[in-house]
């Protein structure tokens, strides 16, 4: 196994580990904290780096429904980050309350992208 695979593959758990956690997290808490946003960017990131160093292993990134899936999830965990950080910063805590309204089936696509990559690695 390649140090680039391996480094992908840890990275990637951990992009899962903390948006996971900051989602419900978040939802439990009924509000937006500085933690939260802190889970959200870095396991923006972390996925994007993921992302990053597994299409590179494979020569390229293709339209496959994994690939469109892929993109999907990080547009929407982009989406999620800024949209959290804008209800942290105008302190809407109604907003904030109904977050998780949104976050949760963004979090589905994620694990979904995430579950379905995983299959398709293990068929090779």
């Amino acid at each position: 196994m390649s140090t680039t695979l391996v480094i992908a593959v840890v990275v990637t758990v951990l992009a899962l580990v903390l948006y996971t956690v900051g989602i419900w997290w978040q939802k439990s808490a009924k509000t937006i904290r500085p933690a939260h946003l802190i889970l959200f960017w870095v396991g923006l990131v972390c996925d994007i780096t993921g992302s990053v160093l597994m299409g590179v292993i494979a020569g390229g990134f293709s339209l496959t429904i994994h690939g469109l899936n892929g993109l999907l999830a990080v547009v929407l965990m982009l989406v999620t980050a800024i949209r959290a950080q804008m209800i942290y910063m105008k302190k809407d805590e109604s907003a904030a309350k109904n977050f998780a309204k949104f976050s949760i089936p963004v979090w589905v696509v994620w694990v979904l992208s995430f579950v379905t990559g995983m299959m398709l690695s293990m068929g090779r």
